[in-house]
C-alpha cells in the first residue's frame, strides 16, 4: 500500500477508483460517481456527481468570481429553520409549470413597477404600443 493510500485510509477517506491528470473518481454505492478535478489552475477545479448513465447531476465549478453550483435531475428541496435569502447583482428568473407562494403572514412585493399578467412583448410604461396589439388574456384568480 502506498503512503498516499495509507494516509487516505487513516483519514477515513476512500481511495479514488481512478486518478489521472488531476482528476480523481470515487465510486458510490448507488452506482454514482464523485469526480474531483484539481486541474493545473483554478479554471479547471470542479467537483461533480455523475449518475450511473453518465449525466452530471451536481456540479460545483470554482471560478474567479466564486463558486457556481448546478443541480439537475429529480427535485431540489431547501429546508431551513431560519430564513433563506437569494441575492443577485443581476436578475432572478423562475420558469415553471406552476408557482405557488404560501405564507402565514403577509406577502410583500416592493419595486419601481410591479407587473402582473404581462407579456414580454408589451412595452414598459411610457413606451409606444407595438404595431399589432397583443390579444387580451382573460385570467381568473386562484382556482384553489
Amino acid at each position: 500500500m502506498s503512503e498516499a493510500e495509507s494516509q487516505n485510509k487513516a483519514d477515513g477517506l476512500p481511495v479514488p477508483k481512478a486518478s489521472e491528470g488531476g482528476l480523481a473518481a470515487y465510486p458510490l454505492a448507488s452506482g454514482r460517481q464523485v469526480r474531483v478535478s484539481t486541474g493545473t489552475d483554478w479554471q479547471s477545479e470542479h467537483l461533480q456527481v455523475i449518475s450511473r448513465d453518465g449525466k452530471v447531476e451536481i456540479e460545483i465549478l470554482l471560478t474567479a468570481n466564486g463558486p457556481v453550483v448546478r443541480v439537475s435531475g429529480g427535485a431540489l428541496q431547501m429546508d431551513s429553520a431560519g430564513s433563506i435569502q437569494l441575492r443577485a447583482a443581476g436578475g432572478v428568473e423562475i420558469e415553471a409549470e406552476e408557482l405557488r407562494v404560501r405564507t402565514r403572514k403577509s406577502v410583500h412585493l416592493n419595486g419601481e413597477t410591479i407587473r402582473l399578467n404581462c407579456d414580454e412583448g408589451v412595452p414598459p410604461e411610457g413606451g409606444s404600443a407595438p404595431a399589432e396589439a397583443l390579444p387580451v388574456k382573460e385570467s381568473g384568480c386562484c382556482e384553489h
